[in-house]
């Protein structure tokens, strides 16, 4: 069901065609892309608690 919706076979395409146009390094540049994302993603929910907790202090 998932593999049939658009979205989830152009993400496939994406990654092909990254996986092609640098052999060896499409998994490590997936994966850094997915590692960044958790990290903004963190960063800012920190940066929110952060902002709260001085200005109620």
């Amino acid at each position: 069901m998932l593999r049939d919706s658009p979205r989830w076979s152009a993400n496939i395409e994406v990654i092909k065609q990254r996986a092609m146009k640098e052999p060896g390094d499409g998994g490590i540049d997936l994966f850094g892309g997915l590692l960044g994302t958790i990290y903004f993603t963190f960063k800012r929910i920190i940066n929110r608690i952060r902002h709260v907790y001085t200005r109620y202090l």
